[in-house]
């Protein structure tokens, strides 16, 4: 049974043993949720949980059998479902981060799909990566937009050149695909449940430290908002579309990077972040 909070609310957090999953859960039990906390780590859970007074379960989002059993325990209802868990490109091979991040994402929404009250969001974990991936062939897209087929990573495989078969590759197109995936089932779900994805910029978190370099760094520092982000800020996003007040909010992603990507997109060869990307380029 899932746990019931002061509001009458209740939320599932996927993810919430560390970084930016353990902020929304804060976040979440400050909004007056009841907690019901999962990750693949038990022991890292644990005194999350505890902290927080919910309920604490081991999940692992690449076992479809998993997260059905997860989301069976919550088929009374809930109304809000944040899945942050995910790979970086770090942590994992190709096959692996596509089949956690997309497909996990995937397997989440299909399972909880039942349990979702009416008026609940879902908030899926995207990245701007998924943003700055660049032109993306229909073939792939194709393969992406099917994340719940078989052999998920092969069929996305089979549509690149061998060398762009590697993690960094992986993660892009898997966050991209989340994107794609919480456009199509925002449409699907509503008006019942509103879904949206967040995507984060670099965040001072475990995870997103394993993939600073100096060159990144740089890239950071010549942001419009010139830091890290903390996984608190993030949190807040995150609860704000949970709440009544992002009634009007679905079938979306918000970016929350300190505008890294659009300074990107609009730097100059001769601009701090232009500079900064002619370095990393160099560097690659």
């Amino acid at each position: 049974m899932a746990e019931v909070g002061k509001s009458g609310r209740t939320a599932v957090i996927i993810g919430a043993a560390s970084g930016m999953g353990a902020a929304c859960a804060r976040a979440m039990k400050e909004a007056g949720y009841g907690l019901v906390l999962a990750d693949l780590s038990a022991e890292k859970l644990g005194p999350i949980a505890d902290s927080l007074g919910a309920r604490a379960a081991t999940v692992d989002i690449a076992n479809g059998s998993s997260v059905e059993a997860l989301a069976k325990g919550c088929a009374d209802g809930i109304d809000a479902l944040v899945n942050s868990a995910g790979l970086s490109m770090s942590m994992a091979s190709f096959e692996r981060i596509l089949d956690v991040n997309l497909g996990g994402s995937a397997r989440v929404l299909r399972a909880f799909k039942a349990a979702m009250r009416p008026g609940s969001a879902a908030i899926c974990f995207a990245s701007i990566a998924g943003h700055m991936i660049g032109e993306v062939s229909p073939a792939t897209l194709a393969a992406l937009d099917e994340p719940l087929a078989e052999n998920l990573a092969a069929r996305v495989g089979e549509t690149l050149p061998q060398e762009a078969r590697i993690p960094g590759m992986a993660y892009g197109l898997s966050k991209l695909g989340v994107l794609r995936l919480v456009q199509r089932t925002g449409v699907a779900w509503g008006p019942k449940v509103r879904v949206c994805s967040v995507s984060p910029g670099l965040i001072e978190t475990p995870m997103g430290n394993l993939e600073r370099t100096p060159e990144a760094d740089a890239a950071v520092e010549a942001a419009p908002i010139p830091r890290l982000g903390r996984p608190a800020e993030v949190a807040d996003l995150v609860a704000f579309l949970c709440s009544e007040r992002a009634a009007f909010i679905t079938a979306i992603d918000v970016i929350i990077d300190g505008g890294w990507v659009s300074a990107i997109r609009t730097a100059s060869s001769d601009s701090a972040m232009g500079r900064a990307l002619s370095k990393s380029r160099t560097k690659h």
